[in-house]
């Protein structure tokens, strides 16, 4: 069977910037930090007290429904019903059983988890509920996710630590091109904000401490660079076989070119080598030329050693001149690192850059640690033309995901 072109035509976005694409755009595009002190527990004995917080949440779901679920299930089934909506696709039991769904999520249950467990330090074996299994398990954000959407194909749950979102969209794709699905639902979505996670990326050194100016706290591509900043939320995109959303007239955002996920095995630190085989990978696939990339949305977290070695990979892959002419910018300087759903996030910016001919910028961008030397849009939105953009996400544990967007 020859492969089918996957195209984009819903998206969706649970984000700190607010409820909907729009909201995220709108933030992203104006330059504004989503990024303040903890407020969802008392951060004061923490090295880093700082997040990007959802604040004032409320589900879609009814209350008493929506208390079955983990915070970061709630927001990928949010994300994927507004995908769904924007994408004017009605499910059905007929259509039903060719409609997939990929969720990626790196720590699928973090609230849950972290409030079953020390109720049952704290109280004992009565304190478990029958719940907590179905709160926790893995795949309980797909589950949760294909029950809201009525989806009876392929539901699946996959995990890449930074990148799982990223690999949600490359697996969805799969089972379009495979013909496993004629439309598949790519999520991303994690809720990592809690005192025990705080504690266990701050004991990786991982985290920003600039707590007393949290706006300026994530810094990509700057020598004054002092970590990431966690981040929650969730992002979806309903992908589609090119000739089924043709054939129903329905809006294309543009189409999925390329895609590739390698990986690098048992490495807690990725290599600029590896990162580019994924680049080169991507573009291969639909036989993209370097210099017809016109926008990079870069996975750059603030972590200094991550930030070089993504330049440093564009470069191999690109070549110097190319790279120098590219344009490039970091969303996460302003939403800080939502993990799963970032890599969805991420693929949202170029879709909609794409869209609208706006780059969002890069802030807190000053000066430019050495070998970052490339045009990471800094501090304000510019205006151009986007006909093919891509993205990259890393995961730990040695996962490199690229994805390329071409315009409808």
């Amino acid at each position: 069977m020859e492969d089918r072109e996957v195209v984009v035509t819903g998206m969706g976005a649970i984000t700190p910037f607010g409820t909907g694409v729009d909201a995220l755009w709108a933030g992203l595009t104006e330059g504004r930090s989503a990024i303040a002190p903890i407020t969802s527990f008392d951060a004061t004995p923490y090295a880093c007290r700082i997040a990007g917080e959802i604040a004032d949440y409320v589900p879609t779901m009814a209350p008493q429904d929506a208390a079955r679920l983990d915070r970061g299930a709630l927001f990928a089934v949010d994300a994927a019903l507004q995908a769904l909506a924007d994408a004017e696709l009605p499910i059905t039991p007929d259509n039903a059983v060719q409609a997939g769904l990929v969720v990626g999520c790196a720590r699928p249950g973090e609230g849950a988890i972290f409030d079953g467990q020390r109720a049952f330090h704290q109280q004992g074996i009565d304190s478990m509920r029958a719940g907590y299994i179905g709160r926790t398990i893995a795949n309980a954000p797909a589950g949760e996710v294909a029950a809201a959407l009525g989806i009876r194909g392929p539901a699946i749950a996959i995990s890449a630590a930074g990148a799982s979102g990223s690999a949600a969209i490359d697996a969805a794709a799969m089972l379009i091109r495979s013909g496993r699905a004629e439309v598949a639902f790519a999520v991303g979505a994690d809720a990592p904000i809690t005192p025990a996670s705080l504690a266990a990326f701050g004991a990786l050194n991982a985290l920003s401490t600039r707590n007393d100016d949290p706006a300026a706290a994530c810094r990509p591509f700057d020598a004054a660079a002092d970590g990431l900043v966690l981040a929650e939320g969730a992002a979806a995109l309903l992908l589609e076989d090119k000739a089924l959303a043709e054939h129903r007239g329905a809006r294309i955002y543009g189409r999925l070119a390329g895609s590739a996920n390698v990986t690098e095995p048992g490495r807690t630190e990725s290599t600029a080598a590896e990162a580019g085989r994924a680049l080169a990978t991507c573009l291969r696939e639909p036989g993209i030329i370097q210099h017809e990339i016109d926008y990079f949305c870069a996975h750059a977290p603030g972590i200094a050693a991550l930030d070089l070695m993504e330049t440093d990979a564009i470069k191999r892959i690109f070549g110097e001149l190319t790279a120098s002419k590219l344009t490039l910018s970091a969303p996460k300087s302003m939403l800080g690192h939502a993990l799963g759903a970032s890599g969805v996030i991420e693929a949202i910016v170029c879709l909609k850059s794409m869209q609208t001919g706006v780059i969002p910028p890069t802030i807190n961008l000053e000066t430019p640690t050495e070998g970052c030397d490339l045009d990471y849009t800094p501090g304000k939105a510019i205006e151009m033309r986007v006909g093919h953009a891509m993205t990259y996400g890393y995961g730990l544990g040695g996962h490199h995901v690229a994805l390329c967007f071409a315009a409808p």
